[in-house]
Formats: C-alpha cells, structure tokens, sequence
C-alpha cells in the first residue's frame, strides 16, 4: 500500500509516512448571536431562568483521536439444516452443519483527546465521516474559537482501541471453537471539533453551558478547559 511506480521513468517509489498524524478542523454552522439563541431554548425547555446580558462566551475546538482500522471477524456457529425425507412416512427433520463466517470492514471509532470533562461528549462515533473537515491551519481556524490542547497520546488510543474491539468480540459466544475479532493497520488523526462555552450568573450562582457547535444542542456543567 505505500508503494507507487513512477508513470514516467517506471521508478519504484515508497510513501514515508509523518510522525506527525494528520490534523483536520471542523468548523461551526452558527455564529455567537445563534449560540445564544440556541442557549436561549435549552434554558426554557429546561425551567431555568433565560441568560443575563453579561453572558460570558467563547468558542473552543475539542480535539478528538479518529482511529481507522480494518476490522477482521470470524464468528462460527451452528446452523440446523432441513433434510428431505426419503418417505411420505417419514417426519421431517434437521442436521446440524458447522459455519465459519470470516468478514472484513473498514472500522472507525473516535475518542477525546482533551481535558476529560462530564459536558463534553466522549466519542463523536460516525459523525465525523460525514462533516465536512479542514485542514488544521490558522486560515482556517475562526477567529471566536480557540484550540485546545491535546493531552492524550496515540498510545493512549490504541489502548482503548483494543478494549473496544475486545467488547464486540464478546458480545456474540462462538458454538463450536473459538470466534475471532482482530483489528489492522490501525491509522489516527486528529479532529477539531467546535463548541461554545457559556457562562452565567442564574439566581446568584454561576452556570457554564457547553453548545454544540454544529447541532446548537446545549448542555450545563462544569467544564475544565485549561
């Protein structure tokens, strides 16, 4: 897969693959003055008092690990097959056959790079193969928003790669030998995706709202973003 044959002079040449994983932005659907319009509804929806004239916000791109994979799955199990009977006499019946299904599929899963906060969601899951992406490049960062940090490393990652490959193997029992589920050429890159962070005073207490930048669905609490 990373070697290409040069169409002119017929030359063999290898891809080098970066250290550095690719990094895409994906960029709001809505200003500030929707995010409030969007924080607006959450509160009445929710009985809470509607957002003071000294709201404070600010928009942040969380970063997300995408891990691509090709999934491998054997799964065996018994199947219980008709037999004709030789006879009108004869009851019908069924024998059991052995059936190995092998499959491979693309795989992809997406897990929070940042702070761990209890706002933010965790993993993105497909959302992130069907939005549009940018380059992470200081064009295309707008200028509400701010990124933040990556605390979480590739190792990290694939850690958590493989106990989520470990959870699908054991959801389905083999019934004869043993099913298999394993994961190749694990790939990640990084993913920027867009949030408002809002803050409030409601009825004396201070409250932080987190918006969904593409959605505009609002969530309260707390959230670390240093």
């Amino acid at each position: 897969f990373f070697v290409l044959t040069c169409h002119h002079c017929g030359s063999a040449m290898r891809i080098a693959m970066p250290d550095t994983p690719p990094a895409f932005i994906i960029r709001s659907k809505f200003g500030p003055v929707e995010a409030r319009f969007h924080l607006d509804r959450h509160c009445k929806q929710n009985n809470l008092p509607l957002i003071s004239s000294g709201l404070s916000l600010q928009g942040i791109y969380y970063p997300y690990w995408k891990a691509n994979a090709i999934l491998l799955k054997i799964r065996n199990r018994i199947e219980e097959r008709p037999v004709a009977a030789e006879n009108d006499y004869e009851q019908e019946r069924t024998v059991p056959i052995k059936k190995s299904e092998i499959t491979l599929s693309p795989f992809s899963a997406t897990f929070g790079a940042g702070h761990p906060d209890n706002v933010v969601p965790y993993s993105l899951g497909m959302r992130t193969d069907y939005l549009k992406m940018l380059p992470c490049s200081q064009e295309n960062i707008e200028k509400e928003f701010r990124c933040l940090s990556v605390l979480k490393n590739w190792t990290e990652i694939e850690n958590n790669l493989q106990k989520n490959i470990n959870g699908i193997s054991s959801v389905s029992q083999a019934d004869f030998g043993k099913n298999r589920t394993e994961y190749f050429h694990p790939r990640g890159s990084l993913v920027y995706f867009p949030y408002y962070i809002a803050e409030d005073e409601i009825a004396g207490n201070q409250t932080r709202f987190v918006i969904d930048g593409i959605t505009g669905r609002a969530t309260s609490g707390a959230m670390n973003d240093n």
